[in-house]
């Protein structure tokens, strides 16, 4: 998208959006990356970028391009974006990332509860559904055996 849109402009460029990307990407998997750094890291890169395009007739060394981007609060280059965007994002991928701790918990605690259950079909496999039943507290409370289906025979 970004290709057919800024052409070889993009290109030339890409790598300020790929260090954002592989940023977030990183965050989203659990490492440990702040993502308020990694969007002022993304955005005063683009302004240095921007302003050395937007001035191609001059040449600046990395302590001019600095000092740009010191007075990019006073300057607002991009407007409230940078600082809207960051909200955005942070909530955006603390949720998702939270989400996706949440559901590897519960994959583990999923996996957990299967091998205790193949244990005590195990264990119990020579007693009575009664006396298996009754290791269940909470069985006559429920309308269906919690172990019925593994005590129960198969019809051929």
């Amino acid at each position: 998208m970004f290709v057919r849109t800024y052409g070889l402009l993009y290109q030339q460029n890409s790598h300020i959006f790929t260090d954002l990307f592989k940023d977030l990407r990183d965050y989203y998997k659990g490492r440990d990356v702040n993502l308020v750094d990694a969007l002022d890291t993304f955005f005063t890169t683009l302004l240095q970028r921007m302003f050395e395009l937007l001035n191609a007739q001059y040449t600046f060394d990395q302590a001019y391009l600095q000092c740009v981007s010191e007075y990019m609060d006073e300057l607002k280059p991009f407007g409230e974006v940078p600082q809207k965007l960051s909200v955005e994002v942070r909530r955006s991928f603390i949720a998702a990332r939270t989400f996706v701790q949440g559901l590897s918990i519960g994959r583990d605690v999923i996996l957990a509860v299967s091998k205790v259950g193949r244990f005590v079909v195990t264990f119990c496999g020579q007693n009575s559904a009664n006396q298996r039943s009754s290791r269940f507290p909470f069985y006559p409370f429920m309308k269906i055996n919690p172990i019925s289906r593994f005590t129960q025979k198969e019809n051929p």
